[in-house]
């Protein structure tokens, strides 16, 4: 993994072009949700939910009361 901001970017648009190319690749998908562009979208969110921040655990915030 890079550290970087350019490395950051390039991961960034990397993983863009796959899920945009996976979701007009898929029928229903591309004709009914709206493509890759929804997708991209998706699949980000849901990596920065589950991973937070493509795995870097050390970056999470913690309520404490």
């Amino acid at each position: 993994m890079t550290t970087d901001l350019a490395g950051g970017f390039a991961l960034t648009l990397a993983m863009g072009i796959v899920f945009n190319e996976i979701g007009e690749r898929i029928p229903f998908w591309n004709s009914y949700v709206g493509g890759g562009l929804v997708l991209s979208f998706l699949a980000s969110a849901y990596l920065l939910a589950h991973h937070g921040k493509l795995g870097d655990t050390k970056s999470k915030t913690e309520f404490k009361n």
